[in-house]
């Protein structure tokens, strides 16, 4: 991918960040849902940009030895480029830096696209979260990756 850069969040990426949310997201976050992620010492929030114009993101927190990916999403047009993977492959870099035992997400059950991705990535279906999503009501498969 030309010109991949990963970076962290800042302000001048939020707008950019909504409108990938809802283009992504049946309850897409807000501007202020992320401003508040800049200032969350437990959030680490990159961002990937091609020639500068912000392609996807993705969210992850940290507590103790446990990550958790909150959101991952791409823009349509910039999708099957390995972007997402990227952004993975960050979160695996920082989690070992920081020695985190594993990664943790959920998933709608439907999104087969994602769990196939997230298998490629080393992920394991561990569990379910009965429920879990609105807009549509869908359960939610947790899924882990064990990076010790």
């Amino acid at each position: 991918m030309m010109n991949l850069k990963i970076v962290n969040l800042n302000r001048e990426h939020i707008s950019d960040l909504v409108k990938i949310e809802s283009e992504a997201f049946s309850c897409p976050w807000t501007e202020s849902g992320f401003i508040e992620e800049i200032y969350n010492e437990n959030a680490r929030f990159r961002v990937a940009e091609i020639n500068y114009v912000v392609a996807g993101y993705m969210g992850m927190y940290s507590i103790y030895d446990q990550g958790y990916i909150a959101n991952i999403a791409v823009l349509k047009r910039f999708r099957n480029n390995g972007i997402a993977k990227k952004l993975m492959e960050d979160s695996f870099e920082y989690g070992n830096k920081a020695n985190l035992e594993f990664i943790s997400l959920e998933v709608r059950k439907s999104n087969e696209i994602a769990i196939t991705f997230y298998k490629k990535m080393g992920f394991l279906e561990v569990g379910t979260r009965k429920g879990f999503y609105v807009s549509p009501n869908e359960d939610a498969i947790i899924m882990t990756k064990f990076l010790k």
